[in-house]
């Protein structure tokens, strides 16, 4: 047999003596056994693809026409925009936009081949730039359908702690690492990928190729995982139980996804309403809030009839998508009608949620991503450091999110620092972490979670208006892997305001995690600052993976404290890190985290928080013009008042560069200095860039 692969415009020929192999008694032909790179457009979209790999791939080879149906398999990687597959000029399909490595089969239909010269041909449908990797291509003279039920595996995941069924996700990857394709019933208490099945009850039987395989089950964040190695043969039966535990305790916290999509009502992603169902129970989320875009959304009927009521208290919601930024709106009633979203303003996103259902709660969504041309928080009208918008629009929002799993940013910390500039200015929003997730596996629900102080007793009797009031309140703590506890002079924690009573504050963090994530970082700031670091040496186990008290000075002024703990991202082929949604650079290192919410320290002992901003107000009104008194008396303050003393003076006037400031600021402090320089920098590029 020849076989014939075009790379580029070089045609390379490869004689093959004997390139045929059995598989459960079917023959196979290797087309490619190597990884090839591919690339939309001229630059790499990631380092790790800078050896300029060529547009398309097209193999040709000979064989003999097909009188049945035989099937194509092709292992990819990292395929993030439309890629065609064509067989002899006919469309087979689309690779499955899926970063993940994952094995997909292809029905090769009857007298598609052709006997002598045939062509197979992967090209790019899109223009968006996508570097992915294709290979292990080979033909198998078998349909599809027998191919995936050579064998059968029974498998049922029960929770250690009682001993009962629990829905779980189980993922089944080849011995290569690779999600592997199965054969599952349709079921309405299944939802099914590639290498994945969401299973509402505990248990499930699908089918497999003969061959070797790692199965996982596990039931989102606070537990284990347990998986097992088998060996698939043709036209045996293969029965296997999984047990996983808690390993995260979260007592007195409901977990909660405030950012969840489905294809039903949205019209985009590939979760129905009933598999949105299930996911949301084998991930274990207490409160879920389903937010299609300008759809209210109602999952409680469907619960129900599926059984899986008794393990969430869903809410309904809807995604207020506009041409100025999208923002998730709940609890609101189903049958009232989305407003209008058309608006030329943030001013007119606030007007007319409130003449609609008035919610509780509206969140600005993925601050930093580019939708229509628009970024909610681009530096032309908004400067990070301050929290200040130039176009004076209000902010139509009482939360943010910090965490979008679905939409993550080349660096995680971008979004913290764009809340903790929110928080300076006098903002007091609640952070939130959410996956956005349109789909079963590709981008998981609730792997961006917020953890909510709420009784928790009972998943399927949440209290809503308790949890809504303590969201509101920013009592709560944001997960993206780890779970990061906070809690000062022992009982004061997120939302809640620490009284002035004594010189030193007792800051304890606890940082919390399943055995498969890994904490080796946790950061204390004040006000955004960084004031406390700490190594976290034994971070690889179950349950509490760092403890530690920290003393430090209380401030004469108030300010906000938040613990960040991170560790390395893994490749959890059951739990995936998605790379950035809009990269903003080549590199890339996948990272786990886990933040608490704000606690605000009474430094002043007025008995209420006093933001940053209020602060540069009151020392600017007392200077009354005098630039070195006013400098001066930033001494007693951080970066954070500072920054905002210096955004204040640039609103009343161009005077930041005047002599009178730049003489002054050389004679102050560090953190004086460090915060008019923050902020002037961030202003010279806001201003360029308009």
């Amino acid at each position: 047999m020849k076989l014939y692969i075009q790379r580029k415009t070089k045609l390379i020929c490869l004689i093959l003596l004997f390139i045929t192999v059995k598989q459960a008694g079917s023959q196979t032909i290797v087309l490619e056994n190597q990884m090839v790179p591919l690339r939309i457009g001229n630059h790499p979209e990631w380092l790790n693809f800078s050896n300029a790999p060529q547009r398309e791939l097209k193999i040709v080879f000979e064989c003999t026409q097909n009188p049945t149906q035989k099937t194509l398999s092709l292992r990819q990687e990292d395929v993030k925009q439309k890629w065609l597959l064509q067989l002899n000029g006919k469309e087979l399909g689309n690779l499955n936009i899926d970063e993940n490595p994952m094995i997909t089969y292809w029905a090769v239909p009857p007298d598609c081949l052709n006997n002598g010269q045939n062509s197979l041909l992967i090209e790019p449908a899109d223009t968006t730039i996508d570097d992915i990797r294709i290979g292990n291509i080979s033909l198998i003279d078998q349909p599809l359908l027998q191919l995936l039920s050579q064998g059968k595996v029974e498998i049922s995941v029960t929770d250690g702690d009682n001993g009962y069924l629990v829905p779980a996700r189980i993922t089944v990857v080849g011995k290569d690492g690779a999600l592997q394709p199965l054969a599952a019933p349709t079921d309405r208490y299944l939802a099914t990928r590639t290498g994945c099945i969401y299973t509402g009850t505990g248990k499930v039987t699908f089918g497999l190729p003969a061959g070797v395989y790692t199965i996982y089950a596990n039931h989102g964040f606070e537990y284990g995982v347990d998986s097992v190695k088998i060996v698939v043969k043709s036209g045996e039966i293969l029965s296997k139980k999984l047990v996983i535990s808690r390993e995260v305790s979260t007592e007195g916290w409901i977990s909660t996804d405030t950012h969840i999509h489905t294809n039903y009502y949205a019209g985009d992603g590939d979760a129905t309403l009933m598999e949105r169902a299930i996911t949301i129970a084998g991930e274990g989320i207490e409160l879920p809030v389903l937010t299609d875009h300008n759809v209210k959304s109602n999952l409680d009927s469907i619960a129900n009839l599926l059984g899986m009521k008794k393990y969430y208290t869903p809410i309904v919601g809807f995604e207020y998508t506009t041409p100025l930024g999208h923002f998730n709106v709940f609890p609101v009633t189903i049958h009232t009608p989305v407003p209008d979203n058309h608006v030329k303003s943030w001013n007119d996103v606030a007007d007319n949620l409130q003449k609609s259902d008035k919610p509780e709660i509206t969140i600005l969504n993925h601050a930093l991503d580019n939708h229509n041309n628009f970024r909610p928080f681009d530096s032309k009208y908004h400067i990070s450091c301050a929290g200040t918008d130039l176009r004076d629009w209000k902010f139509p929002a009482i939360a943010m999110e910090v965490i979008n799993s679905s939409a993550q940013l080349t660096d995680y910390m971008r979004l913290y620092e764009e809340w903790f500039g929110m928080m300076n200015r006098g903002y007091n929003l609640t952070p939130v972490g959410a996956s956005d997730s349109h789909t079963v596996s590709r981008y998981l629900v609730g792997q961006g979670r917020t953890y909510i102080k709420t009784k928790d007793t009972n998943p399927d009797k949440i209290e809503i208006k308790e949890a809504v009031k303590n969201f509101k309140d920013g009592k709560v703590m944001v997960s993206f892997g780890l779970l990061t506890e906070m809690v000062v002079d022992t009982k004061y924690g997120p939302g809640e305001l620490v009284p002035s009573t004594s010189k030193e504050l007792m800051v304890s963090v606890r940082v919390m995690g399943p055995g498969w994530t890994t904490a080796n970082r946790i950061v204390l700031y004040a006000n955004g600052i960084k004031i406390r670091e700490d190594a976290i040496l034994n971070g690889s186990g179950p349950g509490i993976k760092y403890f530690k008290t920290w003393k430090i000075p209380r401030p004469k002024y108030d300010v906000f404290l938040v613990a960040i703990a991170e560790g390395p991202g893994g490749n959890k082929p059951f739990w995936p890190v998605p790379k950035p949604y809009q990269n903003t650079s080549s590199s890339w290192i996948p990272r786990v985290f886990g933040s608490t919410g704000a606690i605000w320290i009474d430094g002043d002992g007025d008995g209420q928080h006093t933001s940053a901003y209020m602060y540069a107000r009151k020392l600017i009104e007392v200077s009354k013009g005098n630039i070195s008194n006013l400098i001066e008396k930033l001494t007693s303050y951080d970066a954070a008042v500072a920054i905002q003393v210096a955004a204040i003076l640039q609103e009343q006037g161009d005077i930041l560069s005047s002599p009178e400031v730049s003489k002054a600021i050389k004679k102050s402090t560090p953190m004086t200095k460090s915060g008019f320089k923050k902020f002037i920098a961030e202003y010279k590029i806001s201003k360029t860039s308009r």
